[in-house]
C-alpha cells in the first residue's frame, strides 16, 4: 500500500502544468505513452538564435527536429522523419538564453530510444545525449472462473511489467508461472480459497509505475453454507413463532394443554395426548 501511495504522489508531481517530465535521472527521460516529453538541451548564457542545432534519434540518425537560424524542419519528410511529423516543437522565446530543448507530443512506445542534440557549427562541436523511455501501462483485465480460479491478462505493456496477485491485506498470492504470448501479453492465473477482494497488480519498476484491477470473489461453497445457516436460523425462528402462537391459543378456554413428547396434552387427563383427552 505504501508503494502505491508513493507512486501516486510521484505521478502527481511529474504531471505539472500538463506536461509529463517523467522520472529524469541524468540524461534519462521516462514518460507514459500519450504523454508529452521534454528533451532538454541547453548552452547556458548563449544566444543560439543565429545558430543551427539538430536533433537525431538512434544509430539510424532519424531526423527529429532541426533549427537553422530561424528556419524550422518539423513538417515531416523530406527534412523530418514521418514518425515525428507534426509532433515536435521547440521553445522560440528561450533561444536567446541558449535553450534548444524540444517537446515530443503524444509520445508512442516506438519513440523510445537514444536522442542527440547537436551543434555541428560550434568549435569544438557540442553534442548532448538523452535517453527517452516511453512506457505503455494498460489496465489489467481480470476474469473469474469456477471454484476460485482467477486469471489476469496485461496486454501490450512496455517495458514488460511484473504481474502479481494480491489479497485485500496486500499479501502476494501463490500463482502459476506467467505465460507470455507472441503479442507480448502476460497471463497470470491463481486459485483462491476464501471469499474476498483480490487485485491483479502490474508493476513497471523502470518507469516507476504501478497499476491494478480489483475484483470481488464470492465462492459458491461458502455462499451455500451461508445460505444454509441463514435458512436454518429462519426455520428456528418460524418454529418459535408457531409454538408461541399455539400456546397462546390453547391456553384459552376451559382446558389447559401443554407440550409434551411432541404433542399437546390435556392436564386433566394426566398427560394423555390431545385427541384422547377425557375431560368434559
Amino acid at each position: 500500500m505504501e508503494l502505491l501511495a508513493l507512486l501516486f504522489l510521484s505521478f502527481c508531481f511529474l504531471t505539472l502544468s500538463g506536461l509529463t517530465f517523467g522520472a529524469e535521472s541524468g540524461s534519462h527521460v521516462i514518460v507514459k505513452e500519450d504523454d508529452d516529453a521534454i528533451l532538454s538541451c541547453s548552452l547556458n548564457n548563449m544566444n543560439i538564435k543565429p545558430m543551427l542545432f539538430d536533433w537525431r534519434k538512434d544509430t539510424e540518425r532519424l531526423q527529429v527536429f532541426m533549427y537553422n537560424n530561424g528556419i524550422l524542419h518539423n513538417k515531416g519528410p523530406p527534412n523530418q522523419d514521418k514518425q515525428f511529423s507534426g509532433r515536435v516543437s521547440h521553445f522560440p522565446e528561450e533561444l536567446e538564453h541558449g535553450n534548444a530543448s524540444i517537446i515530443i507530443r503524444k509520445t508512442k512506445v516506438i519513440d523510445s530510444g537514444s536522442y542527440t542534440c547537436e551543434f555541428p557549427h560550434l568549435q569544438p562541436e557540442r553534442i548532448f545525449h538523452i535517453e527517452l523511455i516511453v512506457g505503455a501501462s494498460p489496465l489489467p483485465v481480470v476474469r473469474i472462473f469456477h471454484n476460485g480460479r482467477l486469471q489476469c491478462e496485461v496486454r501490450s505493456a512496455s517495458p514488460e511489467p511484473t504481474v502479481e496477485w494480491w489479497d485485500s491485506d496486500n499479501q502476494r498470492l501463490p500463482s502459476e508461472d506467467p505465460v507470455v504470448t507472441e503479442e507480448g501479453d502476460i497471463i497470470l492465473k491463481t486459485t483462491v480459497t476464501r471469499t474476498g477482494l483480490y487485485r491483479c497488480v502490474a508493476t513497471q519498476d523502470s518507469i516507476k509505475h504501478q497499476i491494478y484491477t480489483e475484483t470481488f470473489v464470492q465462492l459458491e461453497a461458502q455462499r451455500g453454507r451461508e445460505r444454509s445457516r441463514e435458512g436454518e436460523r429462519g426455520r428456528e425462528e418460524q418454529r418459535g413463532r408457531w409454538r408461541m402462537r399455539t400456546e397462546q391459543r390453547w391456553n384459552k378456554g376451559s382446558f389447559r394443554f401443554h407440550w409434551m413428547g411432541g404433542c399437546w396434552c390435556c392436564q386433566c387427563c394426566f398427560g394423555r395426548c390431545f385427541g384422547l383427552c377425557c375431560c368434559s
